[in-house]
């Protein structure tokens, strides 16, 4: 990489790395299941973040229950929380996330619900959300051309990539409650416990065997529940059905393997779950709005520029 410009800096500490412009942080993180720090206290910082996990691993926030990050939801912790981390995949944990280091996430936010101003420190309302497709893949994206081009990166692109990252999570959540500002309903603590759990045994049968032919019948025995009360409690906890969490994890982990598997969608397709690569290529067009082909040939920085707008057209919404 050329010479960093001033707007920008770049720190790396232990298996994570961060590049920060005047107004936003993106960091990636890979960490094997061997390294440092699973058992310790983390902490996330003053602003609330949005992160994009690869791979499911279990996360525990403050005093909450655990509960599974993968690649169908985002993780929007609120500023200042601790969590710790326990591995799922064999490879660990494998996440990109950004921070926007002003009130962007509660202006944005408070568009559907105007108590956001209220509660600056989550914006959202919610630690989980369901991940919005193109935004994970905006994330995916900005990594890396913020860490693996040759050349000196946009800060200005890096920032616009961000803001739309935001703003289309933000839009996601909150579509995916029914309305402005409506959470799901709460069961009593010992309950919410105990279908989140349910929910979490879910999520992981699905990530570790989304390549194979699955049923609702084997995932609600992995989750010890019956298939219409898991149907319930999954929507009720994720703000999606099963259908959609396999179709993202199927999808996101498609984008992720393109470039090895380049020239060989068909059994891109089947390694990871589709019947054939026309269902590939619909579920994309579907989610992303493009073809695995034309996301393949795109380098990361046209990408970007196509898929966001200005950055003055969002910071004015």
């Amino acid at each position: 990489m050329q010479a960093t410009p001033a707007q920008l800096t770049y720190y790396r500490f232990g298996p994570s790395e961060v590049v920060r412009t005047p107004l936003v942080n993106i960091g990636r993180e890979d960490r094997p299941p061997d390294a440092e720090g699973w058992d310790s206290d983390q902490s996330i910082g003053a602003f609330p973040l949005l992160a994009f996990s690869k791979i499911p691993v279990r996360v525990r926030f403050n005093d909450e229950a655990p509960t599974v990050l993968s690649p169908a939801v985002v993780a929007a912790p609120w500023g200042s929380s601790l969590y710790t981390r326990k591995p799922v995949a064999p490879e660990g944990q494998r996440t990109v996330w950004v921070i926007v280091r002003d009130d962007t996430l509660v202006r944005f936010a408070s568009r559907f619900d105007p108590s956001a101003r209220e509660r600056p420190d989550r914006p959202l309302g919610a630690l989980t959300a369901p991940v919005d497709p193109v935004a994970a893949v905006l994330a995916r994206k900005i990594a890396s051309y913020a860490f693996d081009g040759d050349r000196t990166p946009d800060p200005l692109l890096l920032e616009g990539a961000v803001l739309r990252i935001c703003d289309r999570s933000v839009r996601t959540a909150f579509e995916s409650r029914g309305h402005a500002g409506a959470l799901p309903r709460t069961p009593s603590p010992r309950a919410r416990r105990q279908q989140l759990e349910a929910v979490n045994a879910a999520c992981e049968h699905i990530c570790l065997n989304a390549g194979d032919s699955l049923s609702l019948a084997g995932i609600s025995d992995a989750a010890e529940l019956s298939p219409g009360y898991l149907c319930r409690v999954f929507r009720e906890h994720l703000g999606m059905s099963v259908h959609q969490y396999l179709t993202r994890v199927r999808v996101l982990g498609a984008v992720d393997e393109l470039p090895a598997w380049r020239g060989r969608l068909s059994a891109l397709a089947r390694r990871r779950g589709f019947s054939s690569h026309a269902h590939l290529v619909t579920a994309f067009q579907r989610l992303l709005g493009v073809s695995p082909s034309q996301l393949s040939d795109t380098d990361a920085r046209q990408w970007l520029a196509r898929a966001c707008p200005g950055r003055q057209a969002l910071l004015r919404r």
